[in-house]
Formats: structure tokens, sequence, C-alpha cells
């Protein structure tokens, strides 16, 4: 008897644990913490007939149960550590758990390895273009710089994965393109080089175990090294960063970013992290500071919530992947949001004393993200400084615009997607033209 009544005890316990999940996706009655990233929410499907019969509504019910089962984030959460922890692998596919825990981007150590090599031709041709683009703004009394943020594959490589190593190729993109740079007199800063050689005479760490971009403290370096290189080359007075303490602490900012993508209960951190607590001292201002133009990818985004554009620059704009216009893209205050695709770029040009194109080596194979040939062409071939697809996104938009419903279905996309009506309707017009050249 007392057998029997153990087995169903076990047995209910089971039932019970089984229908949890789905209790708590009904009625949630224990709070859990969202996942980290960014997910597309599926929505629940309507019960239609055509689709019942089809199947689809089946698999649409599959994919929303799948989305919002009750728990979902403590499952996930289990198997990544168990795969962080046991076997030193990533449940996430754009992730790779290297040794002693540094945890990797594959498209870095992609690049790294070559795999997106573009070619010497077109690095050439970029290069050339960007000489002939260099001279023609000295003439108008302006500067361009080309920075290159550095890339955690090659400051960790030591902690690849030796799976990865057999990939290797002798020419990438970051290679060429500073060779090539070396035998010009463009502006340059390599931040990749710098930092492998302050490795392992750094107090403080750079770049983190579990972070893709450079620490608080390594960005602050890089700030100071880029206002004497700009201070030097236009004879001007710009502010000092000055530290007045120095925190010690847990990862912060983007310093645990990739690990927070891992989703785990728990994450090897150990590394010595500091986080000055700085200001901009302008007791040295003497000249006219110049405004500034920042073409860049994501190792930009720290330095400019820093206030490194209009603090230590007259002002300055921050041109996303030279697509999204800052800080007019926040689109706060009524101000439109501002695309570059959309723009008059020889007007835009004539605003700035000092253009930087600053990039990591992973988006090296779209070096200046197509700024030096629009400027090239606007400088050397039209004349004009408008994108040659400019005018069909705003054709477009006005199209979106007059229908009714269209408009109406792209403010309640804009809603869902909790983006502004001006970037969905920019999104969706390119779109249409991306399919409309194929």
């Amino acid at each position: 008897m007392k057998r029997k009544a153990i087995k169903y005890i076990l047995f209910y316990l089971l039932v019970a644990l089984a229908l949890l999940p789905l209790i708590q996706q009904v009625y949630p009655f224990v709070k859990v913490d969202k996942l980290n990233g960014e997910f597309e929410k599926v929505a629940k499907p309507k019960l239609l007939l055509n689709d019942w019969l089809s199947g689809d509504f089946q698999t649409q019910f599959d994919n929303f149960t799948n989305d919002t089962i009750g728990f979902k984030p403590f499952f996930v959460r289990t198997y990544g550590q168990v795969n962080y922890s046991v076997f030193s692998t990533s449940g996430n596919k754009g992730l790779v758990v290297g040794k002693e825990g540094y945890v990797y981007e594959l498209n870095y150590i992609n690049a790294y390895n070559g795999i997106n090599y573009v070619g010497q031709e077109k690095i050439d041709s970029l290069i050339f273009k960007l000489e002939k683009i260099q001279d023609t703004l000295k003439k108008l009394n302006k500067e361009i710089i080309v920075i290159l943020a550095p890339t955690k594959a090659d400051f960790y490589s030591e902690y690849i994965p030796d799976r990865y190593s057999v990939m290797k190729k002798s020419k990438t993109n970051y290679k060429d393109i500073k060779n090539k740079l070396s035998k010009t007199q463009i502006n340059t800063i390599d931040f990749n080089h710098w930092f492998k050689q302050m490795k392992d005479t750094s107090t403080y760490t750079l770049i983190n175990r579990n972070g893709i971009h450079w620490t608080r403290y390594g960005e602050l370096l890089a700030m100071d090294s880029i206002i004497k290189y700009v201070s030097k080359i236009r004879n001007c007075d710009l502010p000092n960063i000055v530290f007045d303490s120095l925190n010690y602490g847990k990862a912060q900012f983007t310093d645990n970013d990739i690990g927070k993508a891992l989703n785990l209960f728990w994450i090897k951190d150990d590394l010595k992290l500091v986080y000055p607590v700085f200001r901009y001292d302008n007791s040295n201002v003497k000249t006219e500071k110049p405004k500034s133009l920042v073409i860049g990818d994501s190792f930009y985004w720290g330095m400019f919530s820093i206030g490194f554009s209009d603090k230590v620059f007259r002002e300055g704009d921050f041109w996303y992947y030279f697509h999204n216009i800052y800080p007019e893209n926040y689109g706060e205050g009524g101000v439109i949001p501002k695309f570059v695709a959309l723009i008059d770029l020889k007007e835009e040009i004539k605003k700035f004393d000092l253009i930087i194109i600053m990039q990591t080596e992973p988006s090296l194979d779209k070096f200046s993200f197509g700024f030096i040939d629009r400027a090239y062409d606007m400088f050397f071939v039209t004349g004009n400084g408008m994108s040659k697809t400019s005018d069909r996104i705003k054709y477009y938009i006005e199209i979106m615009k007059a229908d009714k419903k269209w408009f109406a279905l792209i403010k309640d996309k804009a809603k869902k997607q909790k983006l502004t009506v001006d970037e969905v309707l920019y999104n969706d017009a390119k779109y249409v033209i991306e399919q409309e050249d194929k």
C-alpha cells in the first residue's frame, strides 16, 4: 500500500510539474526575469477556417506557445548554463565561448580569420578615392581621420577555440587596409595595434572577458588620444579629460554586453575593471573648437553617449553605419528622424571641420559604409551630393503617405515595432526599392 501510494504521489507530482508551465503561461504566479536581447514577439494567431484546413494555424499556434510558455526564460538559462559550464559552448549561434571562458561574437572571429576579406583590388580602390577626398577636404580647411578600433578576436586571439584556427587565411581586411593606409598621407589612428601593445602593461582591463567593445577605461584612453591627435593636426585647443577618482567593481556599460546575451545564471568574470569618475576640463581652450562628424559602428556609441561629440567638439553628428543620423534620429522633441540616404551630402559636409571614420575589424568589409564611394562620386563624378537612391526613396514615401490604407498600416507597424512613423516609412521604401532592383 505504501509503495502504491508513493507511485500515485510521484505520478501526480510529475503531472503537476508538466502542467506548471501552462498554468504560468495563462495565470503567471511567479515573477521570472525576462531574457536579455532583442526578440520578435510572436502574435497569437486568429482561428480562420482556411488556415485550419491548410495547417497554417496549427504551425502558428505552436510557434506562439513555444514563445510564451511559462518559465521559458528559466529553461533557456538552464540550457545555456549547462552549455557554458559543462561543454564550454554557447546556445546562441552568434556567440562563441573560448578558452578560460572568454566570449566572442562569431563575426569577430571570422573577420580575424579573413573570412569576409573583400580583396586587394577593392581596398586599393577605396584608399585611392579616400586620398582624393582628403586632398579636396584639405583645400576646404577640413580634415578626415580613419580610426581603426580594437577587435577582441585579435586582442585575445590566444583564447579563441582551436577549431577556428584551421579557418585562418593570410589576408584580412584589417591588415590590408592598415598597410595601404600606412603608405599614404591619410590621417590614421590604429587603436587595435596600440591596445595590443599595452595589453601586458596596462594596469586595468582594456577589453573585458564578457564584452565585445573596449571597456570604459579603454574608451577614455582612446578619447584622450583622439583629443591630442586632433589638437595637433587642427592646431586647436580641445578640452582635457581629467580623472577625479577611480571606482572598482563589476562589469558596467558594455563591459558585459555579450555576456548578457548568453542568458546565464552565472558567468566567469574576474578581470580587473575600473570606472573612472571623469570630467572635461576646458580651462586650456582658447581657440574655437572644430565641429565633428563621426561615421562609424557601435564602437562610437559609448563616446557619443558621454558627450564626446558636443563637449569635446563644438558640436557633432554621429552617422551610425552611414545610415541613421544622430542626435536627430532620436526623434525627440518633435524632431523628424534623418537618414543619410535622404540628405544632400555636399551641403552637410560644409557644416563640419572634421570627419572621422571609426570602425572595428568585422565591419571593415564595408569600409566607410559607402561614404567614400558617395563622397568621391560627389566631388569627382556627378558633382552633387544626393544619394542615387534618395529620389526613389522620397518617391515611395510620398506614395505611402498618400495612400490612406497603406499609411494606416505604416502607423500600426511603427507602434508594434516601437519605431517612429518616419523610420518605418524609410525602411519600407528602401525595402520596396530593393525588391524592385531584384
